[in-house]
């Protein structure tokens, strides 16, 4: 993840392609379905406890990556386009919000300072 985000906050043109496919993230499901495996090998080198935890942990394990890879390569490539969403590098469009302390703020009246608008459910 730090790797992933140090790729974003660089933002160099010439690492797009790494932002923009999960290979990262690939390669940390690969790192953790193996250290997975060598915890099932290990378990079952003891002489007591773990044997039959190990697999079903194991298991859960693989399937939690399956889905994952399920959704990085297929579900997510799924999604339907934003057709109306503006364009990378336009003005985003005015609107008003609350803010963490109830007023009223809008957009426009922040026009030339540094915003970061993040949008979330709010359900977590």
């Amino acid at each position: 993840m730090v790797g992933y985000f140090t790729l974003v906050v660089l933002h160099d043109p010439r690492l797009a392609w790494w932002i923009h496919k999960p290979i990262l993230n690939l390669c940390m499901v690969v790192a953790g379905l193996g250290l997975s495996a060598l915890g099932v090998r290990h378990a079952y080198q003891q002489r007591r406890g773990g044997r039959r935890l190990a697999p079903v942990l194991g298991l859960l394990n693989f399937s939690l990556c399956g889905f994952l890879v399920w959704h990085l390569f297929v579900a997510s490539y799924r999604l339907p386009p934003a057709a109306n969403a503006p364009a990378v590098g336009t003005a985003a469009p005015d609107f008003e919000l609350q803010n963490e302390r109830g007023e009223l703020v809008r957009l426009s009246s922040l026009r030339g300072r540094n915003v970061v608008l993040l949008f979330y459910r709010g359900f977590w």
